[in-house]
């Protein structure tokens, strides 16, 4: 994510003061003398000019949401941000980068688009759909109930492995948990919000194992 971009005034504050000066009224008490009182009061108001001259310019820059800097608490406020699924912002970078992935965000309820969302968050996921039991199935199939066909489980493959409990953390706090690590309430937290909303998700997570060399 780029940097927000800052271009310098076209015109210093001490050429704004210049100008002041030369805009004087002709006369004893208008002196263009470079000290005094009323040479400082023109000094504060060619940085002014100068600050007005430089946000003129880095207007569009700062606007442009891969490179806002002063106008991210507006885009928060328009876009709902930061977002409860992430938390807090880290940084300006990190707010950027979640109001341009907002923005940019076309949604989808496909198995596709689930897939896709989990691998931008750094999983891989395969998704299993479940079907109701009929006498038309093989026997072999699992006999899953009306319910099941609202149900659908997702696979995390090469997941972190979980956070196991310990003595420092609370009592109520389960013995291990995925959703700690990396990402992953992140990653629960999303494909609950825009799962469709007649089903129940389900997660199930195949850690990496580190084998050794």
């Amino acid at each position: 994510m780029p940097a927000p971009v800052v271009i310098p005034a076209r015109n210093t504050a001490a050429e704004y003061a210049g100008v002041l000066r030369k805009l004087l009224p002709r006369g004893r008490v208008w002196t263009r003398d470079d000290d005094g009182t009323q040479a400082a009061v023109l000094d504060a108001l060619g940085v002014t000019a100068e600050g007005i001259d430089s946000a003129a310019l880095t207007l569009i820059a700062a606007g442009f949401p891969a490179s806002a800097d002063q106008l991210l608490p507006e885009w928060d406020a328009t876009l709902g941000l930061p977002d409860p699924c992430f938390g807090p912002f880290a940084s300006d970078d990190e707010n950027r980068q979640q109001t341009v992935a907002k923005l940019i965000s076309t949604g989808g309820q496909t198995v596709a688009y689930f897939i896709a969302l989990a691998a931008s968050l750094g999983y891989t996921i395969t998704i299993t759909e479940y079907f109701a039991h009929t006498v038309t199935r093989d026997v072999t199939v699992p006999v899953y109930g009306m319910d099941w066909p609202y149900t659908w489980l997702v696979n995390v493959t090469g997941a972190p492995p979980p956070h196991w409990h310990e003595v420092s953390d609370p009592v109520d706090d389960p013995l291990s948990s995925y959703i700690s690590t990396p990402n992953g309430k992140a990653l629960e937290c999303l494909l609950r919000r825009y799962a469709p909303a007649h089903t129940v998700v389900c997660f199930c997570y195949n850690p990496i194992t580190d084998i050794g060399p």
